[in-house]
């Protein structure tokens, strides 16, 4: 009797006439990746480890020489220990809402991503241009997974009011700090996974920092760039950071609130990228040139079932492993005695099998 279950492990039993081995086949590497934002489950069939990757959402953009998002935490663990047959939750965290006019204090950060126990934070959302002689702008850049790049300051500039928001290392880097002059306010770029985001300069926006490139697919990627900080006036928008920045708006010489002003772009989806902040804070023309929804999270599990065998030499019984759920048997009979002819010995005889495969 042949049995064989896809398990994780190899041992040896001190039974007489049973034996477990490792089979030596080689069973393809399984992907499943998890990238609708919400709650799913993972269910193992196996007990062992698999290789995880967690990417929380990426951070909101701001508006009006602002601050980028910031890219989402980035957790990579190659061996996490699961148990077959356990329900492991799997949180895909959505990109942060921008404003949806001037007034409101801030954009929103990305949403955390969650695998089991581990947790990777959404980016922090950037800081808008502030001034001091009004409280309808908030100028630093919010903490998160990646920080969000501080915001501009029209007036009395103060540094210390457009700081870009602080990374939660090792899942991400700061924001870059915003710059103040008259008429050439800037933001700074979005942390992202790899690198801190680049201040802001005089009518040049900060650019996003690059993610971090991880290869769990077989592809190396970039995940979680930051998102590039927006200008004022004649000023340019940041690039975004590699692995899904968004770049940030700036009117690039053209007269204010003509077409010629540009939004910030988005985060993109999966990857956990920062989205770009955007040129103009009229409540008139944020929906046109407004800042960037952040870029959704994802989730990937990767792992080898592989297979043992328990071979049984003599009669026994079977106890199906813990978080077995499909068996392959193969069953071979004894074979009959062999006849004698004038011309020579007694012949083998041939024994009966049946192969099949089985659901517990």
């Amino acid at each position: 009797f042949f049995f064989s279950s896809r398990r994780r492990h190899t041992r040896f039993r001190g039974v007489t006439g049973v034996q477990t081995c490792a089979l030596p086949i080689c069973f393809p590497v399984t992907i499943q990746l998890f990238r609708d934002v919400g709650t799913h489950t993972f269910t193992p069939q196996f007990s062992g480890t698999v290789e995880v990757l967690v990417v929380g959402g990426g951070g909101a953009g701001a508006v009006n020489g602002a601050g980028g998002g910031g890219g989402g935490g980035v957790v990579y663990n190659t061996s996490y220990a699961i148990k077959g047959g356990t329900d492991y939750s799997v949180i895909v965290g959505g990109g942060g809402i921008p404003l949806t006019d001037r007034n409101n204090t801030r954009s929103g950060n990305g949403g955390d991503s969650v695998f089991g126990t581990l947790r990777a934070l959404g980016g922090g959302a950037g800081g808008h241009r502030s001034d001091n002689s009004s409280t309808q702008y908030r100028g630093s850049g919010v903490a998160g997974g990646s920080g969000g790049g501080g915001g501009g300051q029209e007036t009395s500039f103060d540094s210390g009011l457009n700081k870009g928001g602080a990374g939660f290392f090792p899942q991400g880097h700061s924001g870059g700090n915003g710059y103040g002059a008259a008429g050439n306010s800037s933001g700074g770029g979005g942390g992202g996974a790899g690198a801190p985001g680049k201040p802001g300069e005089s009518a040049l926006g900060g650019d996003g920092g690059d993610g971090i490139k991880v290869d769990i697919t077989g592809i190396s990627i970039y995940y979680a760039g930051g998102g590039g900080g927006s200008a004022t006036d004649a000023g340019v928008g940041g690039r975004g950071g590699q692995g899904g920045g968004g770049y940030g708006g700036g009117n690039g010489g053209t007269t204010p609130l003509t077409v010629g002003q540009v939004a910030g772009k988005p985060g993109a989806n999966n990857t956990g990228g920062g989205a770009g902040a955007g040129y103009d804070a009229a409540d008139a023309w944020i929906a046109l040139n407004g800042p960037g929804i952040g870029g959704s999270g994802v989730v990937i599990v990767k792992y080898r079932a592989e297979t043992t065998c328990d071979v049984f030499y003599r009669s026994g019984v079977w106890v199906c492993p813990t978080g077995v759920t499909n068996a392959e048997m193969l069953i071979v009979g004894g074979g009959g005695g062999g006849g004698r002819s004038e011309f020579s010995d007694r012949g083998a005889g041939g024994g009966a099998y049946r192969d099949w495969e089985t659901d517990r």
